[in-house]
């Protein structure tokens, strides 16, 4: 037995089209929680559409019904699941894998990316670094949003194009974020035994100030946190950044030699940085940093 009639839902991501449909409107609102901002409407075919169908399945000598989520890539079953918060962390992982494959012109840094006066500001680092926190406070002081998760760089112009996923704290909003507790939407996330939450929020709802144009960086930030330092900032070597951003990059195998070229030439003309942070209360004063050292 099948759920109910579909929805279906369009979004594009830069050259990527993506459609979802399911029998949930609620799955297709969970989606949105992170990539609501790339919604779209249906004017071209998509290259990717995600199916998630509902099939009620009975076990021998049980009554009661179990619900089994089949997902489809392009008509083909590639994932079923019987726990709904395994769907979009399994659909996210999947698109990003598509996403990276597609974009072979250009060169792609998991990093955020924020502007302040004409200036373009990037954030390498992994998950759990604090770029998205660092992110929102920045946002608070007047930057402009740019990207978050990935920096998508053109190795023709070394400008970097937006990419403005919705911000996802892995940990409950902080009480210097309370002015925008209500707009912050919950998204449970699972795999297996194991269950976690996503506080997730449209960058809008913090600043009206996204750009929607390629930028310049012109200063390349990465962050460290160390519960027993001080706060302080340290410019580090050419050579140091660029290892830096090959550590974070998302597409590096694609590039290989040309890759560590490109970069050379993307830090030539920035500035480069190391911030550390002795807790994350700290990134408060990373603008004070920035007024003190770039003369903004």
């Amino acid at each position: 037995m099948t759920g109910s009639t579909m929805q279906k839902k369009n979004y594009c991501f830069n050259s990527l089209r993506v459609s979802i449909e399911s029998d949930e409107a609620d799955i297709i609102k969970n989606f949105d929680k992170i990539f609501g901002r790339f919604r779209a409407t249906a004017s071209q075919k998509e290259n990717i559409l995600y199916t998630i169908s509902i099939i009620y399945s009975r076990k021998n000598g049980i009554n009661s019904e179990q619900k089994i989520y089949y997902i489809k890539r392009n008509g083909e079953v590639f994932f079923k699941t019987s726990n709904r918060s395994e769907i979009v962390p399994l659909l996210e992982w999947d698109f990003y894998k598509f996403f990276i494959g597609s974009q072979r012109d250009f060169y792609l840094i998991h990093s955020s990316v924020l502007s302040k006066n004409g200036k373009g500001y990037l954030f390498p680092g992994n998950s759990g670094k604090g770029k998205t926190t660092m992110a929102m406070k920045l946002l608070m002081k007047e930057f402009s949003y740019i990207s978050d998760e990935v920096a998508i760089i053109d190795p023709v112009s070394l400008k970097v194009y937006p990419f403005p996923i919705n911000l996802c704290l892995k940990e409950q909003p902080e009480k210097e974020f309370s002015e925008f507790q209500e707009s912050f939407e919950e998204l449970v996330c699972g795999y297996g035994d194991e269950e976690w939450s996503l506080w997730c929020i449209d960058p809008v709802e913090i600043s009206d100030k996204i750009e929607y144009y390629p930028v310049n960086i012109d200063y390349i930030i990465f962050t460290n946190y160390s519960l027993s330092s001080k706060s302080h900032l340290d410019p580090i070597s050419k050579s140091e950044a660029v290892l830096g951003l090959i550590k974070n990059s998302l597409n590096f195998a694609a590039f290989k030699k040309e890759g560590v070229e490109l970069l050379a030439s993307f830090v030539k003309k920035a500035s480069c940085y190391r911030f550390t942070a002795g807790e994350m209360a700290a990134i408060d004063g990373l603008d004070d940093f920035i007024k003190q050292n770039f003369l903004i």
